[in-house]
């Protein structure tokens, strides 16, 4: 995840890539979801951050599952 830490206000463009990511239906940073999804790859994907302060876990919802979560600062 590049990168891997924004502003409180949110608004932060972040690149994800990884295997199975084909099929991304939802982004969530901890219970939050991201906004302006974006399938650029079967191995990448791109959101936009939400608000919020502290480190979320930022998860995917695919076709293959659930991710694992990565830490957002």
């Amino acid at each position: 995840m590049s990168p891997n830490r924004g502003p409180t206000a949110g608004g932060t463009l972040v690149t994800i890539t990884g295997a199975y990511l084909a099929g991304t239906r939802e982004v969530l940073f901890g219970s939050r979801p991201a906004t302006h999804i974006t399938q650029v790859s079967p191995t990448q994907v791109t959101a936009v951050s939400p608000a919020g302060n502290g480190v979320a876990g930022v998860t995917l919802i695919t076709a293959a599952g659930v991710s694992n979560a990565a830490p957002f600062y």
